[in-house]
């Protein structure tokens, strides 16, 4: 595998570190959550959610996008696919990230 998609691999992993922790305070605030714990989960979730966008969008992020990109031609026809590609697996538009 080259360079740019395993770079893009451990990109995935912590997207995805980042998308999971915050579906687990979702869940947790819709299940046994004590009631005052709001303002603790908002805050985690705000923390978790900018961090994760920040780890995305940023000029490092898309300069590895089109590497992969350009490295992966027999799979992705463009980086809109390959960024697709990589939002849909980690779930991220429903962040209303992509």
């Amino acid at each position: 595998m080259k360079e740019s998609m395993q770079k893009v691999r451990e990109l995935e992993k912590q997207l995805f570190g980042y998308s999971y922790a915050m579906r687990v305070i979702d869940f947790d605030s819709e299940t046994i959550a004590p009631e005052d714990s709001n303002d603790g989960r908002a805050e985690a979730m705000e923390f978790l959610s900018r961090q994760s966008f920040d780890l995305l969008v940023n000029d490092r992020t898309a300069a590895l996008l089109k590497a992969a990109a350009a490295d992966a031609e027999y799979r992705y026809a463009s980086l809109a696919e390959l960024f697709h590609a990589l939002m849909t697996q980690q779930q991220f538009c429903s962040r209303k990230l992509c």
